[in-house]
């Protein structure tokens, strides 16, 4: 399930002209936390969408385990094809952290603005925005970036949320 936000205050031909933006978050976060960026764009007249990354999220369902960067780039595909395909929309894509992984995964050249303009059709990805994000080669790993470490273990322990990062941290 995504998260869409628009505004009442930004005028239709405001929001026809600016790129839908589609953020795509790192692996250790939940939407909550990107919350006050969703709101800051949707200010300035940009139609905003956040969709859930299915590896991030429902802790609790038996799938859980199994969810991996394939689910997450599918979620993020078919948001995409949405957007593009289906409603011409140009599209800016935020990642953070993870979120570069799952974007670049996601965002096929077929996709991109400039191959369907070439091709007449509307929309398509316009920028690739990351921030502190992954980008990595073609059949390049992240482990083979960083290489062989004592720290490449992973131990789940739990879910951990922080709020308003400022004034307090909940763990």
């Amino acid at each position: 399930m995504a998260t869409v936000a628009s505004t009442e205050s930004a005028t239709a031909a405001q929001i026809q002209d600016l790129p839908t933006v589609v953020i795509v978050q790192g692996s250790f976060q939940i939407p909550k936390v990107y919350e006050k960026l969703v709101r800051g764009l949707v200010a300035q007249g940009y139609p905003t969408i956040h969709p859930q990354l299915p590896s991030c999220s429902n802790t609790d369902s038996t799938l859980f385990p199994q969810l991996s960067l394939v689910d997450d780039a599918l979620a993020i595909r078919t948001e995409l094809i949405r957007q593009i395909e289906y409603d011409g929309k140009t599209v800016v894509l935020v990642m953070h952290s993870y979120g570069g992984l799952v974007g670049s995964e996601a965002a096929t050249e077929e996709l991109s603005y400039a191959k369907r303009k070439a091709q007449g059709l509307p929309g398509g990805v316009l920028h690739l925005f990351l921030y502190s994000a992954f980008l990595l080669n073609e059949g390049q790993s992240v482990l083979s970036t960083f290489g062989e470490s004592p720290n490449n273990d992973v131990l789940v322990l739990s879910r951990v949320t922080s709020h308003e990062t400022t004034r307090t941290n909940e763990f």
